[in-house]
């Protein structure tokens, strides 16, 4: 798994002590919100909105029916609660992106695979049950959310692999909000060329 990272712990209900914890990081990974307030996420929403503005990436781990209005209270995502895909085959939608690198299929739910139905028009579902997200991200701003149904009280190979690829991927999309690139990657065999277009802004 990716292991090219510094981690900070943090636990707080403060927002102003999370956006000074942010504050040079380009990741904040949230696990699941097993006790959490669902009003202190509110509280977090304007910090991790801007963080994502900004260019950063905030990865939210699932949580069961209750616990997921912490989630959608982060502004981040919008939607209901949908299943807890424990023990279900998961339904593969883009084996070709980064965030699914290195998956042997098939993805089966591991305990406490809580799955959402997301509203927001722009989530890219990945991985689905029944038709509705596992696996998804938004592009927000400069930086992206990505959603991932697992709370990772049981865990496997493919459901650590997912975790591990979106703190690779959220690494590997760092550029400065002044600038883009198109694509935002691309392979070029020995011998051959290719292209791609910087867009500063």
């Amino acid at each position: 798994f990716f292991t090219n990272y510094n981690l900070t712990p943090i636990n707080t209900t403060s927002a102003t002590t999370l956006q000074a914890a942010l504050v040079g990081k380009n990741v904040f990974l949230m696990t699941e919100p097993e006790n959490g307030t669902p009003g202190i996420y509110t509280a977090f929403a304007p910090v991790l909105q801007s963080f994502v503005n900004d260019g950063g990436t905030v990865i939210l781990c699932g949580a069961d029916a209750t616990q997921s209005a912490c989630i959608f209270n982060t502004g981040l995502f919008s939607g209901t609660y949908a299943a807890n895909g424990n023990g279900a085959n998961l339904t593969i939608v883009d084996p070709t992106h980064p965030l699914l690198d290195d998956i042997t299929p098939p993805i089966v739910g591991s305990n406490a695979t809580y799955v959402l139905n997301l509203s927001n028009v722009d989530a890219v579902p990945l991985v689905t049950y029944l038709g509705n997200e596992v696996v998804a991200y938004r592009s927000i701003g400069s930086g992206n959310a990505i959603f991932i149904a697992y709370d990772y009280f049981l865990s496997n190979g493919n459901n650590n692999q997912i975790v591990a690829n979106a703190v690779e991927w959220a690494q590997s999309n760092m550029l400065p909000p002044w600038l883009d690139t198109d694509p935002d990657s691309l392979v070029v065999a020995p011998g051959d060329t290719s292209y791609f277009y910087v867009t500063l802004n």
